[in-house]
């Protein structure tokens, strides 16, 4: 009887051996109460054929421009002696005759602007460029004279006569402000000739900026034109 009852310990000792490695070999439980569920994503992923544009990418283009004042072209006056590079909001163009005192033609004038009355009576921007192959007198001294008619409407705000840097005209340049009634505005004038040919011609250009729109780079912009001398009158 004892050796049955050993017997019956053995299986049953075994039997429960088997139940335990059964139960050990059981998946980790999935159940949402011992993993925390995960935040839904806020939008949809993106599809292969649309992906998501980096902030690079959702820049705005180099073709494009923030502002139409920006966009430059080039034209030439009525007398094909100026080509100028202006903002193609400048839609008002006109070529005048450029005399002196004695109402005598000395060379041509090309002015540019939004208006071309509202910039000579310093309220819209514009430029004014006037070459002759006439006047008598050097660029210092073509400075001098200019100078001394626009400080009575403009205000000679730094005091000093730069030196213009350019690979094609020697000459120099003033910058007023306060033109007129507008305390928000700047007059460039400049006097220069060629340095490949200084007798060739000689050229004056008004330059006038409101705000600034244009600011540093107006100078630069207006600086890109080129003279004809040949088609001068």
């Amino acid at each position: 009887m004892n050796r049955k009852r050993a017997y019956h310990a053995i299986v049953f000792f075994l039997l429960l051996s088997s139940m335990a490695c059964v139960i050990f070999q059981l998946p980790v439980s999935t159940s949402t109460e011992s993993i925390p569920s995960q935040e839904p994503p806020t939008s949809a992923p993106p599809s292969e054929s649309a992906p998501i544009n980096t902030p690079a990418e959702q820049a705005v283009p180099p073709t494009a421009t923030l502002f139409p004042e920006e966009q430059l072209h080039t034209v030439t006056d009525q007398t094909k002696a100026i080509q100028a590079t202006i903002p193609v909001i400048w839609t008002d163009m006109r070529t005048v005759a450029w005399v002196d005192k004695n109402n005598q033609t000395i060379g041509t004038t090309f002015m540019a602007s939004t208006n071309i009355e509202d910039f000579l009576n310093w309220k819209a921007e514009g430029v004014a460029i006037s070459v002759s192959r006439h006047l008598q007198v050097g660029y210092i001294e073509l400075l001098d004279q200019e100078y001394e008619f626009y400080v009575k409407q403009c205000t000679d705000t730094y005091r000093t006569r730069w030196t213009l840097e350019d690979p094609i005209y020697a000459g120099k340049y003033v910058v007023f402000g306060d033109c007129g009634s507008d305390q928000n505005s700047w007059l460039s004038l400049f006097s220069m000739t060629s340095k490949k040919d200084a007798g060739k011609y000689i050229a004056r250009v008004l330059a006038y900026d409101m705000i600034p729109t244009y600011g540093d780079t107006f100078r630069d912009i207006i600086m890109q034109f080129q003279v004809f001398p040949e088609n001068l009158p």
